[in-house]
């Protein structure tokens, strides 16, 4: 006996629709969540630390504790830390160092020499639910908005 699906091009047309909500919708987001999480990032570099107090010259410098954040000195790490957001890609490039700071990689994965004072990976994972979250209600509401309730045919 055939079997004969009808209605595929509407369900098609349906889920092209559905995508191009969900893509408007992270292209609306990313750039709050890309402020946000630059701001937090330059936040943990701001807070108090547990290391070594020590002086240079007249100015007293309490240093960061491995595993803390690092610690502002004259400001140029927390300056560095930028975001782009890339609408085509739906995708936030966070970034720090450049000429500003080239030093932020030594300090956010550490030497031989010197544990890591991360800063970028915290905040990630602290945002990852958030993301996550941001991206799940998109897609529930993209579906929610182009359903009709199924009901059995008698």
């Amino acid at each position: 006996m055939p079997v004969t699906i009808s209605g595929l091009e509407r369900l098609s047309a349906k889920v092209t629709r559905m995508v191009a909500d969900i893509e408007r919708s992270m292209d609306d987001e990313l750039p709050k969540i890309a402020n946000d999480m630059q701001g937090r990032m330059r936040q943990k570099i701001s807070g108090p630390r547990t290391g070594r107090l020590y002086k240079r010259g007249r100015r007293s410098h309490r240093a960061s504790a491995p595993g803390e954040p690092p610690t502002v000195d004259f400001g140029n790490l927390r300056r560095s830390i930028e975001t782009d957001v890339v609408k085509s890609y739906h995708r936030v490039d966070l970034y720090s160092g450049g000429h500003e700071a080239p030093y932020a990689i030594y300090l956010e994965f550490g030497t031989r020499r010197m544990a890591a004072r991360p800063f970028m990976q915290n905040s990630l994972e602290e945002f990852s639910p958030f993301i996550l979250k941001t991206v799940i209600n998109a897609i529930i509401t993209a579906v929610d908005k182009d359903t009709v309730p199924y009901t059995h045919a008698a």
